[in-house]
């Protein structure tokens, strides 16, 4: 049985490394700290792009080319970020195949959930969360009688929407770029 998570979540600026590597303001945040490091926006888009076109593997993986990049910009990013701070724990698609819901684990053991909608005109919309637990006690709903434990990082959030293109067979070398996610909402407006 796993530990039980934490009632409340620590702060984002709190936490200690390993990050999430979608944390752009983290990551630029620490490489704009780092000296002897030339063109570090450059280096930050860079790396960027390369990670969305390889479909976000692990920064050590073969699929991610690290040539051009300064050999301090890469221990520096390989010391204080992951690819992934969550997992994708359940994907759950519906009888019509309309939604998928995916259960994703943070890394303090709370889970959260994001829904894959598809529509009839092809488009697809990811619903992600923002928040551990939510604020308004509604008695039908697990989540509201939670109370609220806390929010998201930028980069738990962007997460989602990788697990979701994952699962939807898009980005990387094989996916190309059909078929992804094309709207994102927020739990909470309204569904």
């Amino acid at each position: 049985m796993s530990p039980t998570p934490p009632l409340k979540r620590v702060h984002v600026d709190s936490r200690p490394p390993p990050y999430s590597i979608l944390s752009s303001s983290r990551l630029r945040g620490l490489v704009d700290e780092c000296e002897g490091i030339t063109n570090k926006n450059i280096h930050c888009v860079e790396l960027e792009r390369r990670l969305h076109k390889a479909n976000y593997p692990p920064l050590d993986s073969p699929d991610l080319s690290w040539d051009g990049f300064p050999s301090k910009f890469k221990s520096l990013v390989l010391s204080n970020f992951v690819t992934h701070t969550t997992s994708l724990t359940t994907s759950q698609t519906s009888s019509d195949g309309s939604t998928t819901k995916l259960l994703v684990k943070l890394s303090d053991g709370h889970m959260v959930e994001s829904v894959i909608m598809r529509h009839e005109t092809g488009r697809t919309t990811l619903c992600v969360s923002s928040q551990v637990g939510c604020k308004m006690g509604c008695t039908f709903c697990a989540t509201g009688t939670m109370g609220i434990i806390g929010d998201l990082t930028e980069g738990e959030i962007l997460e989602q929407l990788v697990w979701a293109n994952k699962e939807l067979g898009f980005g990387g070398k094989e996916g190309g770029r059909k078929g992804g996610v094309r709207n994102i909402v927020f739990m909470g407006m309204g569904e």
